[in-house]
């Protein structure tokens, strides 16, 4: 050894490991510089030699522990980094040398330590390409009489297993090997599958018989090699059986599994932790077994054997047994009974008794699951066989007995999951789930917003759980178990004999909390334990209240029964009286848990408003009317701004609750309802102080009600004139109001009334886009001088801009504001009604924006007005490509004004943005819209035909050709861009993927002549540096597309340019050895399979190249 190992030694090792706290980067830079000569093989045989020395004393040993860890660490490290590497290297006294400390590791050796030279050992037999002889030798070391089991060859063989079994198209981690190579060991490692799971099986055996009897070992002995041997078992079932191997092993092997799984369910209470490893192990190899895809006849055996072991295994685990296991142990148990139900459920419904058996045995686990984690698992099967039921019952493929069978076992299902959500039957475990901190509610104080930073507190925690599926935020523990209990009961009540059950036990229970809260405002408010009792009822009340709603609108909706539907109706009456109470007394200023209790109230008058059209049929219309003047009561009360304002989820509620009223009620009658034509004719005026979000959704609901199909034309025509009209007169006013005054630009008040106008009439073009064409027609005549004025304004504002990126004091945001919404304005209008708008004001529309953001000074101070100036260039491309959606000809005459713009102007200020991933998204959505629906603008059909009897295809003339080869090389560039990240990656795929899909983009002639090969590189460039893994199937399908139309080329000519493009360094032979991957073939699973094999060869050509 050249360098000693001193001080200076462990200093540096200091340094480098992070010890010295006060050293710099530079230090470590320096000190892993002094280090480098000691990564030799001499070297680091020496530090563990030195290390594994037996001390003079325990004194000193003391002294040297914190030292010697430290070169353990650099020594085994320094190994494995050698023995990886293609460094040429004597291994002879390294084999030696690992074989006898890993199989009797010295005293006080850390376990880390052995752990890594164990996989050193074996990337060391690898490299030398001895392993069968060393299987060989691990199973007669394994096999001989100890005295006791040799563990660390067990371990050892583990650790063989885990590197030849586990698949892995990325090599990084495991031994770099060239995939022939891999391919080999594999083939010489099912050679010895059979007698190595024959072994295996015979340890386990052998200890679990041991396990019945006094042990001559500590439990925990016994515990690791039987989890050590599960592990291997596991390992080795991924590989198929030989065509030698016999049922009875796979037999034996499920058997002595099951025995393992079953030890912690019954093992004494003195040692009743002592055996957790080995189970938990036996029950990951079981679950490996079961979902494994086996032939046929195999299949049965592990479906038979694993059903009576799980059976057996489910009927240990009681109630009593549950209490004293651990955790982690029945996540396992119940992650299995998922795994083995969830894949063989169709086989299990063969033989009905099994399937029965199980089901309740599933049934008692779940009824007994102490743990939320484990309930999830149970909650999967019940999921899939509820997916199974429903099925059947669609298509008749069971007997009616035995789905009423199934039917009954969901009922108790359903009845037990209604008692895990309420706080009266499962309080301990839902206080464990809601870890939330609790917002503090705000003063009932005249004049307070309490639609401000508190309901930003409440909005999180708030929404009904009807409507949960819809809601993109993420949900608190307590409520993500609320829900997925939910949605399940949900699914079962809809099941035929499922909900009147359902119906019977939810229906008495509301009715009494109903009644004992009716009277909560006569009580003094709680403190303590009495306010948090009264926060669980309310939950309760609230949950309750769900499953109510929820059952009676699916199952009286279905049922043809007048006492069903009766039976709606008095639901319906009951959720409107304490809907009425709630809003009534402001209850929502009471806290967070009385605005969920308020919003889910709301949601259930919605939800129970399905019986309406049937007690209109029964005459009843007095009584309908009646129930609506109500219900709007409600809704008013609740966006009643005068008192005490209402959270916005609450409003928005209320909102949902109009727009269902204004549906389910004939047109006709809306005219009874008073509180109907009141907010009609004063909807100005009620709006003015509601939130912006709030007016517009008003606006969006009433429009709603009023635009129905069943309703007169005259009639509808008046009522919505009289809605729209005021709404386009305020803004017209406020943009004469700007036009005359400049100064009053950057006007906070006139910039409100702005803003207020354009979110109303975005939102009205939002209701109308799916409206019928008169519909349609009529909003376009309203909104004619909205676009007309609106076009001036927007001029105003990025002039304004422009002229005053320098001024101090200069208020850009309110002009920033305010253009972003105009552009949003002519975004949903155009999308809404572009075909019912003249043609002239589309071209006016369009030339003034191109006109605009020609100037680069504007979009370049756009720019430096960071996230609002990059929303409103955002907004404009997203308005572009609302624009050439059509295909129409009136459409087609504006797109080379749009490619003008895009590839002129703003070319620079959409790929040299600051905001760069966030800007490109919209472009690249344009273009795709561009190519997709005005192909024909770039490309026509000819008159000749093709070698395969298709029409040949050119470019319409030579701007048609530089714009759509200046569209793919712009899209080329942002693919080629270093760390692309992954949404753009995945946008581009899409891009390329749909236009060939709809205009066979890959295969035109110029497309491949141009760029294919660009891309054919870029694609291969991004799947060897790998920071897009996560779309690695998606490139690679792309590229199989794209390699496609010309194969020949592809092997020929685009392999070898990538080669030496991005591995320049590789010689002949080298290159060789990594194109050796590819056979030529063309089907696309052998191709995306040589990919891998090609991906995964280049990384470990190019290391070996780099280590010469």
């Amino acid at each position: 050894m050249e360098r000693t190992v001193d001080a200076d030694f462990d200093r540096a090792l200091d340094v480098a490991l992070g010890f010295a706290r006060e050293a710099t980067a530079d230090d470590r830079s320096r000190a892993m510089s002094f280090l480098s000569p000691f990564k030799t093989l001499s070297c680091a045989l020496q530090l563990l030699q030195t290390s594994f020395a037996p001390h003079s004393s325990l004194l000193n040993l003391t002294q040297l522990c914190r030292v010697d860890e430290k070169r353990l660490w650099f020594a085994v490290a320094t190994l494995e980094e050698l023995v990886r590497s293609p460094v040429e290297l004597d291994l002879q006294q390294l084999v030696s040398f690992l074989w006898t400390t890993v199989l009797e590791p010295p005293p006080g050796c850390p376990s880390y330590v052995t752990s890594k030279l164990r996989v050193v050992l074996v990337y060391v037999v690898l490299r030398q390409d001895a392993l069968v002889q060393f299987l060989s030798q691990l199973r007669e070391t394994i096999a001989a009489p100890p005295v006791v089991y040799h563990h660390p060859a067990l371990e050892l063989l583990a650790v063989v297993c885990e590197e030849i079994c586990t698949t892995h198209e990325d090599s990084r981690g495991f031994y770099p090997t060239l995939t022939k190579d891999r391919v080999r060991q594999r083939a010489q490692f099912a050679s010895q599958l059979d007698a190595l799971a024959i072994l295996t099986v015979g340890v386990l055996q052998d200890i679990a018989a041991r396990l019945q009897s006094p042990l001559p070992h500590p439990a925990a002995f016994h515990d690791a090699v039987a989890a050590t041997g599960a592990r291997i078992l596991g390992h080795l079932y991924t590989f198929d059986l030989p065509p030698s191997a016999t049922p009875a092993v796979l037999q034996n092997t499920i058997d002595v599994l099951f025995s393992l799984a079953s030890n912690r369910a019954h093992v004494r209470e003195a040692d009743r932790f002592a055996l957790d490893q080995s189970s938990q192990a036996a029950c990951d190899a079981l679950a490996t077994l079961v979902t494994k895809k086996w032939p046929h006849q195999v299949t049965d055996v592990v479906v038979e054997s694993a059903l009576g072991g799980l059976l057996a295994l489910l009927g240990r685990c009681d109630a009593a047994a549950m209490a004293a296991m651990d955790e982690p142990y029945l996540d396992k148990v119940s992650a299995l009974t998922e795994a083995f139900l969830t894949t063989h459920l169709r086989r299990l419904e063969k033989t009905a008794q099994g399937l029965t058996a199980l089901l309740a045995a599933v049934l008692a686990l779940t009824q007994a699951q102490p743990h939320v984690s484990g309930l999830f698992h149970c909650l999967t099967v019940w999921e899939i066989f509820v997916s199974h039921v429903e099925e059947a019952e669609a298509h008749g493929a069971l007997a009616p007995e035995l789905l009423r069978s199934y039917e009954t076992g969901l009922v108790g299902v359903m009845q037990h999951l209604v008692d895990r959500v309420l706080y009266a039957t499962n309080g301990a475990q839902l206080e464990e789930l809601d870890d939330e901190p609790q917002p503090e509610a705000a003063p009932a104080v005249a004049g307070v917003d309490l639609a401000g930073e508190t309901d930003a507190l409440l909005v999180v925690r708030t929404g009904a759980l009807q409507d949960q599926a819809q809601e993109s935020a993420e949900m608190s523990d307590l409520k993500a178990f609320v829900f997925e209990c939910f949605s399940l009961i949900r699914r079962i009540a809809q099941l035929p004999f499922c909900a009147p059950p359902l119906v019977d036990k939810m229906l008495p229970l509301v009715q009494a909390r109903t009644a004992d809260f009716l009277q909560i405002h006569a009580a003094p408010l709680p403190s303590g334990d009495a306010k948090e009792a009264q926060i669980f009822a309310v939950r309760d009340l609230t949950v309750s209240c769900a499953l109510l709603s929820c059952v009676a609108a699916q199952h009286y909706s279905a049922s043809n029964a007048v006492s069903d539907k009766m039976a709606g109706w008095a639901i319906l009456r009951l959720f409107l009286q304490l809907a009425e109470y709630i809003v009534g007394h402001r209850l929502h200023t009471r806290g967070a848990a009385f605005v969920e209790l308020e919003c889910e109230v709301l949601a259930c008058v919605r939800l129970c408003t399905s019986c309406v059209p049937f007690v209109l049929q029964s005459g009843a219309t007095a009584d309908v009317v009646g129930v609506a003047e109500a219900v709007l009561q409600v809704v008013l009360q609740t966006l009643d701004t005068s008192i005490v304002p209402s959270p916005t989820a609450v409003m928005q509620a209320a909102l949902h609750l109009l727009a269902a009223v204004g549906t389910v009620v004939p047109y006709a009658l809306h005219g009874s309802i008073s509180s109907m034509a009141t907010l009609r004719a004063t909807l100005p005026r009620f709006s003015l102080h509601l939130p912006p979000l709030i007016q517009a959704n008003l606006y969006t609901a009433v429009s709603n009600a009023i635009l129905q199909p069943t309703a007169p034309e005259a009639d509808w025509v008046a009522a919505y004139d009289a809605v729209v009209a005021p709404v386009v007169s305020s803004f017209v006013e406020s943009t004469v109001a700007i036009q005359q005054n400049d100064a009053r630009l950057g006007s906070t008040a006139l910039l409100a009334q702005v803003t207020r106008d354009v979110s109303i009439c975005r939102a009205l073009a939002g209701a109308i886009r799916l409206k019928p064409k008169a519909m349609k027609l009529t909003f376009a005549t309203h909104v004619m001088p909205v676009m007309s004025s609106a076009l001036a304004l927007v001029r105003l504002y990025l002039t304004y801009l422009h002229q005053n990126l320098a001024t101090p004091k200069a208020p850009l945001a309110t002009a920033v504001s305010a253009t972003s919404e105009l552009v949003g304005l002519y975004t949903d209008v155009l999308n809404a009604i572009r075909k019912e708008m003249p043609t002239e004001l589309i071209h006016l529309i369009i030339a003034t924006f191109v006109e605009l953001f020609q100037h680069a000074p504007l979009t370049a101070a756009l720019e430096s007005l960071g996230a609002a100036g990059t929303g409103v260039l955002c907004g404009f491309l997203k308005l572009l490509r609302i624009l050439v959606e059509e295909s129409t000809s009136t459409f087609a005459n504006l797109l080379q004004s749009i490619l003008d713009l895009c590839f002129g102007p703003l070319h620079e200020t959409i790929f040299a943005h600051k905001h760069y991933d966030t800007v490109v998204p919209f472009f690249i959505a344009l273009m795709e819209q561009i190519l997709e629906k005005h192909y024909r603008f770039f490309v026509v059909a000819q008159m000749s035909f093709d070698e395969n009897g298709r029409r040949r295809k050119a470019f319409a003339n030579d701007d048609a050709r530089r714009y759509f080869m200046s569209i793919l090389q712009a899209v080329g560039t942002i693919f080629q861009q270093d760390a692309l990240p992954p949404h753009l990656c995945r946008q581009i795929v899409q891009l390329l993927e749909r236009i060939h899909k709809t205009h066979q983009l890959l295969d035109f002639e110029a497309f491949v002549e141009q760029v294919r090969l660009p891309y054919l590189l870029t694609l291969l460039k991004l799947l060897i540096g790998g920071h897009v893994n996560l779309l690695r199937d998606e490139l690679g399908a792309l590229l199989y597309r794209i390699a496609a139309v010309d194969f020949g080329s592809f092997y020929q000519v685009a392999l070898g340019q990538f080669l030496q493009e991005t591995f320049p360094g590789l010689d002949a032979a080298q290159k060789e050895r990594v194109l050796s991957s590819w056979t030529g073939q063309t089907d696309e699973p052998t191709f995306l399979q040589e990919l891998a094999s090609f991906l995964n060869d280049v990384r470990v050509v190019h290391n070996e190249f780099k280590a010469a």
